[in-house]
């Protein structure tokens, strides 16, 4: 953080985005995780389902992004 305040440079905040990113969706994917886990234990999930709702994580993130611009 120190030498991105002293010189920012395009690799590094691309570097920064792209980490942002990933922590996002890892947060993301935790919870989605733990929702299917935790409701798969009472309902049966069809494949379908579980696949719409991993697949909801990245349109979600993109979409947080691209509200930000």
């Amino acid at each position: 953080m120190f030498f991105e305040e002293k010189k920012s440079r395009f690799i590094t905040r691309a570097l920064d985005v792209i980490s942002g990113f990933w922590i996002w969706m890892s947060l993301f994917f935790f919870f989605d995780i733990l929702f299917i886990y935790i409701i798969g234990a009472f309902v049966e999930l069809p494949f379908y389902i579980i696949v719409a709702l991993l697949l909801l994580v990245p349109i979600i993130t993109i979409h947080s992004y691209c509200m930000l611009i």
